[in-house]
């Protein structure tokens, strides 16, 4: 990948009398792609540790997340709702970003989350 350094960069700093070098391509070594073996977070017995109650509370959420969605657009297209935005395949994000919150948290849905 080729990246543009700006002139007085800290990797531009070889010359300090004169005028900066002008603007050139740098090689990136950084691949562009990620690794094919696809990165383990949790360890291959971690669903045995996994608690069942928060799983079952999850998973609950997000039917009930695609419950809603699925009314609402139905909704939509019978006229009786002016517009919603589907968020279908968006369940587990919204689940998993109020699952972070804290009891002080603020939370501040957007455009598509229900």
């Amino acid at each position: 990948m080729t990246v543009l350094e700006q002139p007085g960069s800290s990797r531009n700093k070889s010359s300090l009398a004169g005028p900066p070098p002008a603007w050139r391509p740098r090689v990136d070594p950084a691949p562009l792609l990620p690794d094919a073996a696809p990165y383990r977070l949790l360890g291959t017995d971690a669903a045995a540790r996994l608690d069942s109650g928060l799983l079952t509370r999850l998973y609950t959420q997000l039917v009930r997340g695609r419950r809603y969605n699925a009314q609402a657009t139905a909704l939509t297209r019978q006229g009786r709702l002016a517009v919603y935005p589907s968020s279908t395949g968006q369940e587990a994000c919204e689940v998993a970003a109020a699952l972070a919150l804290e009891e002080r948290d603020w939370l501040f849905p957007s455009y598509r989350d229900t």
